[in-house]
């Protein structure tokens, strides 16, 4: 996939990013994932971005799955059910899509979603 069309999908996440650089993940087997790197209101930072598979029934299901898992990780920690002293307990978030308010973006036959980079 070209540049500008990365850009613009990045911009559907982040109004105000600016795309430094984006590394492919070949290790995974289903979904198409990318490390980004840009600047977002002059912060340099990374995010994941992913394009999930057509394999899966409906993407809508497994981008709500993945937010009910997180929500219930995250919920459990501020409860306090997780001995966090022993471990750093991080969940790779979904970030919400600017342009849709949704957890994802469809563009171009492709459900893509961004997530926090750990």
């Amino acid at each position: 996939m070209d540049s500008s069309k990365f850009d613009f999908i990045v911009k559907k996440f982040f109004f105000k990013s600016k795309v430094i650089k984006i590394n492919k993940i070949d290790t995974g087997l289903i979904n198409n994932t990318f490390i980004v790197e840009h600047i977002n209101n002059g912060l340099k930072s990374k995010f994941i971005l992913q394009s999930l598979s057509k394999i899966f029934e409906s993407s809508e299901i497994v981008i709500g799955n993945h937010k009910l898992v997180t929500d219930h990780i995250e919920n459990s920690l501020k409860e306090n059910h997780f001995n966090y002293n022993i471990k750093d307990w991080r969940v790779p978030k979904l970030i919400r899509c600017q342009s849709n308010n949704l957890f994802f973006f469809y563009f171009e036959s492709n459900y893509w979603r961004a997530m926090e980079y750990i």
